[in-house]
């Protein structure tokens, strides 16, 4: 996106298929992102996607951790989490009962039964069978 003769914000996207993957997004600084030009950027891309018959757009990775800057921004748009099947991805925590974990690590997405929860969610009395859906502080509905 140009503003006159100046580059502001831009994105690039791979098409495959009815897929698009997001490469890199970026703007010329921290001020034009409040301006809102990466925003009109997403929102261009989105409708130029639906009229083009795209069924998703990959956003690409980012920590899945509810505290995270980059996982929340993604959510607003309506993003949700994908299991990664490459095994170097996984992470296995063991927690001793009665520990007391700070919230960094309780906002932490984990899998069971094939849907995401926060750490602490599954640590608490909340989570007798998994049968509720997640609390995911009025982010994107997740699978």
């Amino acid at each position: 996106m140009w503003q006159q003769d100046r580059w502001i914000s831009g994105l690039v996207v791979a098409r495959r298929h009815d897929r698009l993957e997001l490469l890199a997004a970026g703007a010329d600084s921290p001020d034009e992102l409040r301006k809102g030009g990466l925003s009109a950027l997403y929102f261009f891309l989105f409708l130029w996607a639906r009229q083009a018959g795209i069924e998703a757009i990959d956003f690409c990775g980012s920590r899945p951790n509810l505290l995270d800057g980059v996982f929340h921004h993604k959510a607003l748009w309506g993003a949700e989490p994908v299991l990664d099947t490459w095994h170097h991805t996984k992470i296995a925590f063991y927690v001793k009962p009665g520990v007391r974990l700070p919230e960094v690590v309780t906002s932490q997405l984990v899998t069971t039964g094939g849907r995401f929860f926060p750490l602490g969610e599954i640590l608490s009395d909340r989570h007798p069978g998994l049968d509720h859906p997640p609390h995911l502080r009025g982010l994107a509905n997740l699978r």
